[in-house]
């Protein structure tokens, strides 16, 4: 364990060094690199895919850089610690987040490095009031916290990502939105969101069943296609890639392969911390699991009752 940590933080002062070396131009840089952004909603397997990214040693794979906690930065690579918490670069990626991807992320990187991105949920630092911010959704921020307002800001990221269609656009989704709504149910309860998810890691699986509401699944599996529509819409001019969770958990080496491909890298066996919370049979988790089937029978969500998980 004391290994372990002497490792991480050796590793830590190694990359920091590196990164210092490079904001000063001691090592050569470039920036023809390609940009990209993972652009998804929760509970879509982005914490598998960046940690796949972040095994690439010709890829920076950033996580939340726009979380929903304002006094802190979830860079989530080696290095970056004494940023995440430092005052000067957090206020300015709370006040200009434009100016902090320019400065922060998108700025010169050493010779080796081919690809530069980050994780953007769908609520994430939006300058504008969506629809997903009225009191009929007040129940989604309840457990978690509602997204901040970035009205205010110098800046508009989701403008930004927009007009620069050079940045390419990795559109993750998940198929099976009942899993998704169970995982997310599940992680909120036990507080296990899983390694390196910015949500926390619980200590441990915790045994529990509940009951989920019909209309409330509805709800959500209109809501979610809706925003992946927009996604779809608002990035149309873009170089795109669409996968998916079941596409990274079943397929990952082809899928790895797919988007090493998209990114231009090196093909490499790419891997991951990151692990499946839950296993179990979809009725052993939710009591009126049978009932929702009948309700949701001869709907376009049919499918996504297979009884398994």
């Amino acid at each position: 364990m004391l290994q372990e940590k002497i490792l991480r933080k050796c590793n830590e002062y190694h990359h920091r060094l590196e990164n210092w070396m490079v904001d000063r131009r001691l090592l050569p840089t470039h920036q023809n690199y390609q940009k990209f952004a993972i652009i998804c909603n929760i509970r879509t397997g982005s914490t598998m895919l960046c940690s796949l990214l972040s095994s690439h040693a010709q890829a920076l794979c950033f996580f939340e850089l726009f979380h929903r906690h304002l006094e802190s930065i979830p860079f989530s690579l080696p290095g970056y610690q004494a940023k995440s918490n430092h005052p000067q670069i957090v206020h300015l990626r709370n006040t200009d987040p434009v100016s902090f991807l320019k400065s922060e992320i998108y700025k010169p990187q050493k010779k080796s490095i081919q690809a530069v991105g980050f994780k953007l949920l769908y609520p994430q630092a939006r300058a504008d009031n969506p629809w997903w911010n009225s009191a009929s959704f007040d129940r989604w921020w309840k457990d978690v916290g509602r997204e901040p307002s970035w009205s205010g800001a110098r800046s508009d990221l989701w403008a930004y990502l927009q007009k620069n269609t050079d940045i390419a656009i990795i559109h993750l989704k998940r198929e099976n939105l009942l899993e998704s709504k169970i995982s997310a149910v599940m992680a909120q309860r036990t507080g296990n969101w899983g390694v390196g998810a910015t949500g926390g890691f619980g200590q441990g699986q915790q045994a529990i069943q509940f009951e989920l509401d019909f209309q409330e699944c509805l709800q959500d599996f209109e809501a979610h296609h809706r925003m992946e529509s927009e996604a779809d819409e608002f990035f149309k001019n873009h170089r795109k890639l669409s996968i998916t969770y079941e596409d990274l958990v079943r397929n990952t080496i082809d899928t790895s392969r797919r988007i090493q491909e998209f990114l231009g890298l090196e093909l490499r066996v790419l891997g991951t911390q990151t692990k499946k919370q839950i296993t179990q049979p979809l009725p052993d988790l939710v009591t009126n699991y049978h009932q929702l089937k009948a309700k949701f029978a001869n709907t376009i969500w049919q499918d996504y009752f297979k009884d398994e998980f």
